[in-house]
């Protein structure tokens, strides 16, 4: 790889393009070195356990096997039973009401949050303005 000048801002587009792809290409080779290391200490931790547990009379069906997962995006895979993050967020649930102000019935509050204005306006407690079950 060709030296890198200081400022990158005065590269051009084409050459800005082509310092990406080499980057790219760099971070793909250390990943996939990366990669080939933990399944190689994920095929050696197998055999110990497998060698343990073979000094333990343990029958070799019943070894848990270790495996070693990537899903590309840099973690391993995705868990059972957990939604993948593209998926949208839960939606807030909604909180019932609670105050009520009886001069403006439309003014109302659910006691979380800063308390409001005609609240601390009218110098009463906040009880003062509960709701009534």
């Amino acid at each position: 790889m060709s030296s890198v000048p200081r400022n990158l801002s005065a590269m051009s587009y084409g050459d800005l393009s082509k310092l990406e792809q080499q980057i790219a290409a760099l971070k793909n080779k250390q990943f996939e070195a990366a990669q080939a290391k933990i399944a190689e200490k994920g095929n050696e931790l197998s055999a110990k356990l497998a060698k343990f547990a073979r000094d333990l009379g343990i029958p070799p069906q019943n070894v848990p096997t270790i495996t070693v997962a990537h899903n590309g995006n840099g973690h391993g895979a995705p868990r059972k039973g957990k939604t993948p993050r593209t998926q949208a967020a839960k939606k807030p649930s909604t909180v019932a009401v609670k105050y009520r102000d009886p001069a403006n019935p439309t003014n109302t509050w659910t006691g979380r949050g800063m308390t409001p204005r005609w609240i601390t306006k009218s110098g009463k407690q906040k009880e003062a303005f509960l709701i009534a079950s």
